[in-house]
């Protein structure tokens, strides 16, 4: 059984926040994100014919893209 590994987990409102400072160009809060999904896209990244290098950069490159410009707008439902 996989050991899990707690360090990562961050509150839903916490990560809007960090998300809502990226967007304001706060260049840290954007590399909380990246480092919170570090190990996803590096997991990802075995499964795309790609130079490891180029595979994580266009993933980091979406990401950016997801935050700078959002498909829909984001709900917290905890200020409901």
């Amino acid at each position: 059984m996989e050991k899990e590994d707690f360090k990562d987990v961050i509150s839903e409102a916490d990560f809007i926040a960090l998300v809502e400072l990226a967007r304001e160009g706060d260049q840290d809060a954007f590399l909380k994100i990246v480092d919170f999904f570090e190990e996803d896209m590096i997991q990802l990244a075995k499964y795309i014919k790609m130079p490891r290098e180029d595979v994580m950069q266009s993933l980091k490159l979406g990401l950016l893209e997801l935050i700078i410009e959002p498909t829909e707008e984001v709900v917290n439902y905890n200020e409901k």
